[in-house]
């Protein structure tokens, strides 16, 4: 899914819901299959991850709107409505989309996908630096990428360098390959699709 946050959207249930698209057994046990031409009521089921126990959140299929555009978040995809729907169904288990809003990237990538939380502590310059770059978030950087918004992980390697462009032979490089759920922020730097050293 490519995911375009709408007015209510919440964005770190989307970003966790492009980033379980990734891998379709575990978006299954979220998102079971529904039938839109066997006895269609227009209710849905969701499954979400909330204090070790699968918890199903039913909803039906009317979505918020303001001039006939979709207040909750869409894909890329204009006739795909299951990202609004599954937003919708953790919004009514969160009590309200303002309230979902409020939920982190790690805590919605867990009640998704029921996977077990690990924090890592950064440098203590870190939080320094981030304080002094606040301004910068959400701009787009020199190599692509855009500040304050998720990435998703899809990748890492460790690759031989090549030789003749300065580096010795036998030294590695650890690769990682990312993925924007909005489609927007694409690394352009060293390393990028296209790029001369690809």
């Amino acid at each position: 899914w490519q995911v375009r946050l709408g007015g209510w959207g919440c964005g770190a249930v989307c970003q966790a819901a492009a980033a379980l698209a990734l891998t379709p057994r575990l978006l299954a046990r979220v998102v079971p299959p529904h039938s839109f031409r066997h006895s269609y009521t227009g209710k849905f089921r969701f499954r979400f991850w909330v204090f070790g126990t699968w918890r199903d959140v039913y909803v039906d299929d009317r979505l918020p709107t303001r001039a006939g555009n979709l207040l909750a978040t869409t894909c890329a995809l204009h006739d795909d409505f299951t990202l609004p729907l599954l937003e919708k169904a953790f919004a009514k288990l969160h009590g309200s989309y303002g309230a979902a809003r409020a939920i982190g990237m790690a805590r919605a990538l867990s009640e998704l996908s029921g996977g077990v939380l690990q924090s890592f502590s950064p440098p203590h310059q870190v939080p320094a630096l981030l304080l002094q770059e606040k301004e910068k978030f959400g701009v787009q950087t020199r190599n692509g990428l855009i500040g304050g918004q998720a990435y998703c992980v899809t990748g890492i390697a460790r690759v031989h360098k090549g030789v003749g462009r300065g580096e010795e032979e036998g030294e590695e490089e650890i690769m990682v390959r990312v993925r924007a759920p909005s489609g927007r922020g694409k690394w352009s730097g060293r390393g990028s699709r296209g790029g001369a050293d690809w």
